[in-house]
């Protein structure tokens, strides 16, 4: 079984239309729907875009479900500038870093706390970069790298510019290294989507609402040619 965990309310519209949903279970105040999506049986459910609802989410899943790997959608502010709004960031790598102390909530042990590295499944990552030359590039680009755990969206801040010379991050993203974390400790294959955003300014802009729902359409046919294998064969978001 397959679970998928997205913040993006498009994302779960088209699992539900692509889907034989079996059950809809709710758990904790969120709705888990189950079924098949081709030859995969498949569980997923909407999150907020923030680190605790993903990381509590991510464990419900997981002590509810016989998933085997997990994949997660969410959203990244660009430090790297070659990415663009719209892009697919893809992580090679997902840090944790203990420079930014006050994001170190989870570790109950003060003395343990040092800079956490979360590498994705690289099966997963394998098969993500094929079906991502597979797949029409025109509308989304897909690339990959690393993503730095910050809740403070300030790519000028001088803590922030250290962190990205030390470990050559391209985005920033809270919720996904909780994601990381929640799996590694579970010892999950994982993967991550993110969405990469630019500028939050434009945000309102009709362009940018288009745009960002043709990624997530995007994120979902490269779920889907992963999973079923084929090479971007898979049936499109509808």
């Amino acid at each position: 079984m397959i679970g998928v965990i997205t913040i993006f309310e498009h994302e779960l519209e088209i699992l539900k239309d692509n889907c034989i949903i079996d059950e809809a279970q709710k758990l904790a105040g969120k709705t888990f729907y189950r079924g098949e999506l081709v030859s995969d049986d498949v569980v997923f459910v909407q999150v907020d875009n923030d680190a605790i609802d993903v990381a509590m989410t991510s464990q419900l899943l997981l002590d509810n479900y016989a998933v085997e790997s997990l994949h997660y959608s969410g959203a990244a502010r660009t430090l790297a500038p070659f990415v663009e709004t719209g892009d697919i960031i893809i992580a090679n790598y997902l840090v944790w870093p203990e420079q930014m102390g006050e994001f170190y909530r989870l570790s109950t042990q003060p003395q343990n706390r040092k800079s956490m590295i979360f590498e994705p499944s690289e099966e997963i990552l394998k098969k993500i970069k094929s079906a991502s030359n597979a797949i029409s590039q025109d509308k989304s680009r897909t690339v990959f790298g690393t993503i730095l755990r910050s809740g403070y969206y300030e790519p000028e801040d001088p803590r922030i510019q250290l962190l990205n010379r030390e470990y050559g991050a391209i985005a920033l993203d809270n919720a996904g290294p909780a994601f990381a974390y929640a799996c590694a400790k579970n010892e999950i294959p994982y993967i991550t989507y993110n969405i990469a955003i630019d500028d939050l300014d434009k945000s309102d802009t009709h362009e940018f609402r288009s745009k960002i729902r043709t990624s997530i359409e995007h994120i979902f046919n490269l779920k889907m040619a992963s999973l079923v294998e084929i090479g971007g064969q898979a049936i499109p978001a509808r």
